[in-house]
């Protein structure tokens, strides 16, 4: 729950009030049970929206801590010259996946912080050091005539006696 009310705190409400001051309409407050009554409540009094809802916003605050945060939102744009400028705004409060398709959802999840980078970048490269360890202790075995290159043939061999190739 606390990851939620930070993003939300730190990342939704302001994209939120710069979006309004566009005169494009997004609300944290109020929100609709379903994407179905959302877009019915909305474009009654609202040309241009984004808004996720009740079962978006539950299913965000049960994201396990092991899985980035993923928040979908409806939306609907009067002009292309709008969904640009919300694009824009949303690129950068979020991470935004969206391939373009008017028939899915915008997909917004929090911008990684520089220390969270180096985390993941430290992380790999912790990693690959220890693989590239293991890869040079054991590469004799699979050189040419090496024992681990003999065992992998002989296996191959009798998998393809199994199944009939070879005879």
């Amino acid at each position: 729950m606390q990851r939620w009310l930070n993003f939300q705190k730190t990342a939704i409400v302001p994209a939120f009030r710069k979006l309004r001051a566009r005169k494009i309409f997004a609300s944290v407050r109020n929100l609709e049970c379903c994407q179905t009554c959302a877009h019915y409540a909305l474009s009654e009094h609202h040309t241009s929206y984004l808004f996720y809802h009740m079962q978006n916003k539950d299913g965000c605050i049960q994201t396990p801590l092991s899985q980035r945060l993923e928040l979908y939102l409806g939306y609907h744009f009067e002009t292309k010259d709008i969904e640009e400028c919300a694009l824009a705004i949303l690129k950068k409060h979020f991470r935004v996946k969206w391939n373009g398709d008017h028939g899915k959802c915008i997909c917004i999840s929090p911008k990684m912080s520089p220390s969270e980078n180096w985390g993941v970048l430290r992380s790999f490269v912790q990693k690959r050091s220890i693989a590239v360890y293991w890869q040079a202790e054991t590469a004799h075995f699979y050189a040419s005539g090496g024992v681990g290159r003999k065992r992998d043939r002989e296996a191959f061999e009798e998998d393809m006696i199994e199944l009939g190739v070879f005879e």
